[in-house]
């Protein structure tokens, strides 16, 4: 429904370097998890690697 581009779209895709295709109503992603396979010294396992796409002040925007 176009009633949901009023949220933030959070997109996983791992086949379109460099960006992703946007799906409707959406025009643009918030946030971009290209991986799952990331590694992180200290983290056991793999780890999901995103991309923001905007400033870093808006991750304020996710705080509870």
């Amino acid at each position: 429904p176009p009633e949901f581009a009023a949220f933030p779209l959070w997109l996983a895709n791992y086949n379109h370097p460099p960006t992703p295709p946007v799906p409707k109503p959406w025009t643009a992603y918030t946030l971009w998890q290209y991986s799952e396979q990331g590694h992180l010294a200290g983290v056991p396992g793999n780890c999901d690697l995103d991309y923001l796409n905007g400033p870093p002040t808006l991750l304020d925007s996710f705080v509870i």
